[in-house]
């Protein structure tokens, strides 16, 4: 069984967790790149959004996959810019 947050944005803790029996699990991402072990932690990017797969095997077998959705929503781009008043006095 999975547990973890599948909506979160760029740059936030990516988490998940896979409990019951005990078995090699290793998490299959959407860019094809796979990490080994029972929890999955790292910071999002937007190559994380997409269909991930669970894969858990016991004694060598595959005994259970899973596929589930991460959305991964950008920063926002804000660009800043001041503007600058000038008053001027005429001189006496």
């Amino acid at each position: 069984m999975l547990q973890g947050d599948n909506s979160l944005c760029e740059g936030e803790s990516l988490s998940f967790e896979a409990y019951g029996m005990p078995a090699l699990h290793q998490w299959i991402t959407p860019t094809g790149n796979y990490t080994a072990g029972s929890t999955l932690q790292k910071i999002a990017t937007l190559a994380d959004y997409g269909s991930w797969i669970h894969v858990q095997s016991v004694a060598g077998c595959t005994s259970q996959w899973d596929t589930f959705q991460v959305e991964v929503l950008a920063q926002p781009n804000l660009q800043v810019s001041a503007q600058v008043l000038l008053n001027f006095v005429q001189a006496r």
